[in-house]
């Protein structure tokens, strides 16, 4: 019984993964328009939003690593 939970676990999570990576994917596609990204007073570049997007995406991933590191160290 428990193999057949744990297969289950281990697609749902293959699965949700994929699922992401579609959804992101297809965002990116649907956001190619050029937008202005403000960088500094008077500076400013323009790049598909896609790119502030990820880079957000990205911010937001090392973040939570970086509290789940120190969580899991102050637990030990």
């Amino acid at each position: 019984m428990m193999q057949i939970l744990h297969l289950v676990w281990r697609f749902l999570l293959i699965a949700s993964r994929v699922g992401f990576f579609v959804l992101f994917f297809m965002m990116a596609l649907l956001n190619s328009h050029p937008v202005e990204f403000n960088w500094f007073v008077g500076q400013s570049l323009q790049v598909p939003l896609i790119i502030p997007l990820l880079g957000a995406f990205l911010l937001g991933l090392l973040l939570a690593g970086l509290a789940f590191y120190r969580f899991v160290r102050k637990a030990q």
